[in-house]
């Protein structure tokens, strides 16, 4: 079995179940801007930039007056952001032999107060930013690379979307599918975790904790 010295997560559907926020925040953006757009619709498409979800729904007028009030909605009801089980002892964990790291779709206002919500902690983080492309470009888990100093065949995706899985094969690393996520179409030929916890069978041994 492959070990990783850079776990790189996606946030939602693999960190915190944050769908009973989304439900809310679309909810009220739905009212406010007359839309008729059923959350399924919305939520099937997760995972993307929230402005390309909208362009993809054919919402063309206020996307930036839309993507803020989702936002601001969303951070009001942070209260419904939950966190999955063990992840907080399992990032621990790792983090001993291993560096971990965030690559999100998720802007960073509302990535850094659901983060600090549950104390989690991280050696790099990456927002939508202008000048990087959103998945499924590689950009931002490449901007990770980078940073972090690490080899692509060292270093370890975990998305729960198919768009994840894109992202890793155009960034050419590995890619480990949260089972127990949002993806409801079947993801043949990837290795596949059930619940956070079975992450722990991919860390390094301490003397492996050496970045290249």
């Amino acid at each position: 079995m492959k070990k990783y010295k850079l776990f790189i997560f996606d946030l939602d559907g693999v960190i915190f179940n944050t769908k009973s926020n989304m439900r809310e925040s679309w909810k009220f953006t739905k009212k406010k801007y007359n839309l008729t757009i059923p959350f399924s619709s919305y939520f099937s498409l997760i995972g993307a930039p929230f402005k390309i979800i909208l362009q993809k729904l054919g919402i063309k007028n206020n996307l930036n007056e839309i993507t803020q009030t989702y936002s601001e909605i969303s951070r009001k009801k942070s209260y419904l952001v939950k966190i999955y089980p063990d992840v907080k002892n399992v990032l621990k964990q790792l983090s001993k032999v291993s560096k971990v790291a965030v690559v999100t779709s998720k802007d960073k206002a509302r990535t850094k107060i659901f983060i600090k919500k549950f104390g989690l902690k991280f050696d790099a983080i990456s927002c939508p930013q202008k000048g990087l492309k959103g998945k499924p470009k590689p950009d931002q888990i490449l901007k990770i690379i980078k940073k972090l100093s690490f080899k692509k065949k060292d270093c370890v995706y975990i998305g729960d979307m198919f768009v994840d899985l894109l992202t890793a094969r155009n960034a050419k690393i590995d890619f480990i599918l949260a089972n127990y996520g949002y993806e409801t179409k079947s993801v043949m030929k990837v290795i596949k975790i059930n619940k956070f916890k079975d992450l722990i069978k991919y860390k390094t041994s301490q003397n492996s904790k050496d970045i290249n």
